[in-house]
């Protein structure tokens, strides 16, 4: 009503600025009258006298007389139509049995049923520790926005912010919490500093046994405007993302298959998905089968499966019907869920193999509109420009990869990627430098042994391009297949 000409962001910003100084206001004594959390806002009624009711002498003036606000018309309205109507009647008096609930406020006293065998988030209230209580919207804001920002991975379901804002993490242990709100992960933050120079120190937790399982201090601009920090808040969902996939995936190793959910199928498929030999991949696709068969219509089993052919083709070097039978299988994990980023990209790595650049820029940029944290898909926008011969536009997203956080899985493939681009960029010795990152992470890999062995001739370096070549053919005669790039090379 009171900024409704406004976005939403613009809005929301308003009202967690103006209930900051509405606190200061009423909240003077020792228990508050008005506490903020999140989407919900609660007032101390049994403390406070209440007059919009009443009628006869005792009152002075109409319902709030003398606020009238310009060019917020939905609201002038709203008053038009209180000082109008027939007057409330007087509330109840308090009785012993707390009232019911409204339907749409969730009863957090009762232990949470959650999702079975999903790795559910929950992020909790951030603390504002800088003692200025107009930071506490900022606090608000972040936490609310990295709600919305995680549940665009689709894989990952997390638990909106009016359940979890009763439970900041400072005032339970944070096993309480997760049995309370059904989440086996619990992200928290707290905000440090002074207005013109916050930090935020965020965290992630497993439920189950307390253990961090990632942190990170970010320094926030000054301005905290969603444009400065949507950035920072996807590189933040990245790199969490990833630090949870590595827990489930050695979380369903440990899980005995006979009659696992479908779940669980497909995270133990994942595991053996990322040991990178033959009987492994042999194993990931028959748990993806099995839990197909048990949900035909699974989102995250069509990906995984589509990741999973994916995966192969590239290190097999597919022939084109293959990739066409993976550009259906794409476009199927599309349809099984078409706000997934991840069905997109797929379906743009398949027209970037076959050199059709225009469409495969087209689906990942949807990718990456879907799910700006989708680290994967900027590494293949980068290959699209390069393979285009333009690989100054590859710089900032592969850069922008990196800062998402890759994974162990995907790192030495981008570095290779990074590798090539700077050497056609004529940056000879940063291609040296990717290609040996690349190298020491996965050295099965020839990609970037190739592009080193080319950047120690640019360099003149004939001696060490030799022996880097002869390693390359020492790998290619050894039993463990070279990792290839299929169809990059």
């Amino acid at each position: 009503m009171l900024w409704g000409s406004r976005a939403p962001e613009q809005a929301s910003a308003s009202l967690r600025r103006e209930l900051s100084a509405l606190r200061r206001l009423l909240n003077g004594a020792a228990d508050p009258l008005l506490t903020c959390e999140h989407g919900r806002v609660t007032l101390a009624l049994d403390r406070i006298a209440i007059d919009a009711a009443s009628v006869g002498p005792g009152r002075q003036g109409g319902f709030l007389e003398g606020l009238d606000l310009a060019d917020c018309e939905e609201f002038e309205q709203w008053l038009r139509e209180q000082r109008s109507g027939p007057a409330a009647p007087p509330p109840a008096p308090p009785t012993a049995q707390p009232p019911a609930l409204p339907r749409d406020i969730v009863d957090m006293s009762k232990h949470a049923a959650g999702l079975p065998d999903r790795p559910v988030l929950a992020v909790l209230p951030f603390a504002n520790l800088t003692g200025n209580s107009e930071v506490d919207y900022i606090a608000e804001g972040l936490a609310a926005d990295l709600i919305d920002q995680i549940a665009r991975l689709r894989w990952l379901p997390v638990i909106s912010g009016v359940a979890s804002a009763a439970y900041p993490s400072a005032k339970l242990p944070l096993a309480q919490i997760g049995r309370a709100l059904g989440a086996r992960y619990l992200v928290d933050g707290r905000l440090r500093g002074d207005a013109g120079a916050l930090t935020l120190a965020v965290g992630v937790s497993d439920a189950d046994t307390g253990e961090a399982i990632w942190s990170h201090h970010i320094l926030l601009p000054a301005d905290a405007s969603a444009a400065t920090l949507g950035p920072l808040l996807d590189e933040m969902v990245g790199t969490l993302s990833t630090r949870i996939d590595l827990a489930e995936m050695a979380r369903a190793s440990r899980i005995p298959t006979p009659h696992a959910s479908v779940v669980a199928l497909i995270w133990r498929a994942r595991w053996h998905h990322n040991r990178y030999t033959p009987s492994n991949a042999r194993i990931a696709e028959d748990l993806l089968q099995q839990a197909l068969a048990l949900d035909l219509h699974s989102p995250e089993a069509i990906i995984q499966l589509a990741y999973f052919r994916q995966r192969q083709l590239w290190i097999k070097r597919g022939n084109s019907t293959a990739i066409a039978e993976l550009g259906q299988l794409a476009r199927r994990a599309i349809t099984a869920d078409p706000v997934d980023g991840r069905g997109y990209m797929l379906a743009g790595m398949v027209e970037l193999w076959r050199r059709n650049t225009v469409p495969a820029v087209a689906l990942l940029e949807e990718a990456i509109q879907l799910n700006p944290s989708l680290a994967l898909a900027y590494t293949q926008l980068a290959a699209t420009h390069y393979l285009n011969d333009a690989p100054a536009l590859a710089l900032e997203p592969i850069d922008r990869a990196f800062r998402l956080g890759l994974g162990e899985q995907y790192t030495y493939y981008a570095l290779g990627e990074l590798a090539i681009i700077r050497a056609m960029l004529g940056n000879h010795a940063g291609a040296i430098e990717a290609a040996d990152h690349a190298i020491v992470r996965r050295e099965a890999y020839w990609y970037p042994h190739l592009v080193k062995v080319h950047a120690l001739v640019e360099c003149g370096s004939s001696d060490a391009a030799a022996a880097a070549l002869h390693r390359l053919r020492q790998l290619s005669r050894a039993s463990t297949p070279v990792t290839s790039t299929g169809f990059h090379s």
